[in-house]
């Protein structure tokens, strides 16, 4: 099969009698073929498109598919008004059965893509339309009303970078039907990228975020403002995905570094062990890549051609999980460990019978006196460390699962240098540790703020000094207990705070030290806590919060590592 006949701009008619708009690409040979959707908001036809779409193209239809990709609702060149996630459901439900009934379909339908495209494979998915088989959702969510905030604390560095590019199209579009000037249009993109340049060189600073000043003259002064105003706990109901009523397979693909980290392995256990049916067989492959980024060079770390997705060939991996599904190609998919990934450490492959793997066995690393870690609990009383946090000068972000540069695994040096970043060190390990799993901190704390944050960061310290990064998490203490309901801490109290650090999968060779950081800001890859009761999206300005870590028999602050062998 050589000769590719590519139709531009077909139309699909949506129950609302909205249409959009799509690229169809199919074998130029009679018959009827399995067909492969995504579905995008960046533009059928930008590089954006190519990033996301993971999956080539030319070479699917080549082995007998049908790819057609679809501007979503309001988007480039399709009808109707873009809101965020809300159409996508129905719309994909709408889009899957239009595909299967087209002349040259075999009726078979799967969706693939990442990030956005992920979400609108799974909110489609939610609504099993009926010619569905298969989904492979790569870097993406499942839960559209969380990602905005973390632990309480809004996900700044994530969000208000990705809400300004989507802006784009739509002020352009806008701008011109209200009959703006030439000037005022063309002055669109620059004025946006000149504040993504901002945010990447650390050079942040602007208040209150709820309303920033500098982008009222695009109109996008407010394009925060009302997820901040709502907060983590009143967001839109309903934006995400039960997995109860998930029926397909899923081949999960995801990133230790990407910013949906733990929102794709937790769609591959909630569809494993919730879902129904052919759901129940869905896979997961997690490699050491950021968002979008499926190359060997993560930050600073090069992982070599063993992690290329062209390399390691992620378009047949695709392909061949599509043509189980699809095709009902006998090709062993059934009969493969449903877990692979990528263990940093002894960086390498392995393939595992689940996740979380049912071998892990929990083993708590606690803080202890002098900023030292150790696997046995404290024995003494009043042990604590002390640290001033003051919001006019937080923390700067330095690599991890973020959108911002840099990005990915940087070392840790230069934070643990700063007087209000607090370094916990073990002793070098005779033997090598294996930890993969979910990471929790159970952390005794005490603040002169009635609210404040906690940030805290699994490390591994290399023999030459090198912090390499491994996992991180934040709370917002007034929300530590109800993302709804906000709590107050008396000043100089102690408390029990559980931090989310998400996964990893790594190994400590012997030699390294673990050490764990604890802060109270990371920024701008989230919101500063200006240390007040005050909306910290409406603050613009705190105080010096005076923040105590306690480690002592009576609160014995740790870390939870799922550790793999003896």
């Amino acid at each position: 099969m050589s000769d590719i006949i590519i139709e531009q701009n077909v139309p699909a008619r949506m129950r609302d009698g909205v249409t959009l708009y799509a690229d169809v690409y199919r074998p130029s040979e009679p018959g009827q073929y399995a067909v492969l959707l995504t579905r995008s908001p960046y533009g059928k036809d930008t590089i954006l498109m190519n990033i996301f779409q993971s999956l080539h193209i030319l070479r699917a239809v080549r082995e007998g598919y049908v790819v057609i990709i679809q501007d979503c609702r309001g988007r480039f060149t399709s009808e109707g008004t873009f809101e965020y996630c809300f159409h996508e459901g129905e719309d994909g439900y709408d889009t899957v059965e239009w595909a299967a009934g087209l002349p040259y379909s075999s009726g078979s339908v799967g969706i693939f893509g990442g990030s956005y495209h992920g979400w609108t494979q799974w909110s489609a998915a939610g609504l099993r339309p009926p010619h569905l088989k298969a989904i492979a959702p790569m870097h993406t969510f499942s839960d559209f009303s969380g990602k905005d905030f973390r632990g309480g604390a809004f996900v700044l560095g994530d969000v208000l970078p990705w809400r300004l590019q989507m802006s784009m199209g739509k002020l352009t579009r806008e701008f011109t039907a209200s009959g703006h000037s030439a000037e005022e249009i063309n002055g669109i993109m620059p004025t946006i990228m000149d504040y993504l340049e901002e945010l990447n060189q650390g050079n942040f600073s602007e208040v209150p975020l709820r309303h920033l000043k500098s982008l009222e003259k695009i109109g996008l002064a407010d394009v925060i403002g009302r997820l901040l105003d709502l907060g983590p706990g009143n967001l839109t109901p309903g934006f995400h995905v039960e997995y109860s009523n998930i029926e397909v397979p899923s081949l999960n693909t995801g990133g230790w570094y990407d910013i949906f980290q733990q929102y794709t392995i937790d769609n591959y256990v909630g569809s494993k062990t919730l879902g129904r049916g052919a759901a129940r067989y869905s896979h997961l492959l997690v490699g050491p890549w950021g968002h979008g980024q499926l190359l060997p060079l993560v930050g600073e770390m090069n992982f070599g051609p063993k992690v290329n997705a062209a390399m390691m060939d992620l378009t047949g991996i695709q392909l061949r999980w599509f043509d189980h599904w699809l095709k009902n190609v006998d090709n062993g998919v059934e009969n493969d460990d449903p877990v692979r990934i990528f263990i940093t450490g002894e960086n390498s492959w392995t393939n595992m019978p689940d996740w979380p793997n049912p071998a892990a066995t929990e083993k708590r690393l606690y803080l202890r006196a002098n900023r030292q870690l150790d696997f046995s609990s404290p024995q003494t009383d009043n042990d604590s460390t002390s640290y001033d946090y003051d919001p006019e000068n937080p923390v700067p972000t330095l690599g991890g699962n973020i959108l911002l540069e840099p990005r990915g695994i940087k070392d840790q040096r230069p934070l643990s240098a700063r007087p209000d970043v607090v370094t916990f060190t073990g002793n070098p390990i005779d033997s090598q540790l294996r930890v993969a799993g979910h990471i929790f901190a159970d952390i005794w704390i005490s603040s002169s703020a009635p609210d404040t944050d906690f940030v805290v960061r699994l490390i591994d310290i290399y023999p030459d000094g090198y912090m390499h990064n491994l996992c991180d998490g934040i709370i917002r203490a007034r929300y530590r207990n109800s993302l709804k309901n906000p709590e107050w801490l008396k000043a100089d109290e102690a408390y029990d705070l559980q931090i989310d650090l998400w996964s990893v999968a790594h190994v400590f060779k012997p030699g390294h030290r673990i050490a764990v950081q604890v802060a109270s800001s990371s920024f701008p890859w989230w919101d500063r806590n200006w240390n007040t009761t005050e909306n910290p999206g409406a603050a613009i300005s705190g105080q010096i919060a005076h923040q105590t870590i306690w480690h002592d028999s009576g609160h014995p602050s740790c870390f939870i590592l799922p550790v793999l062998g003896s």
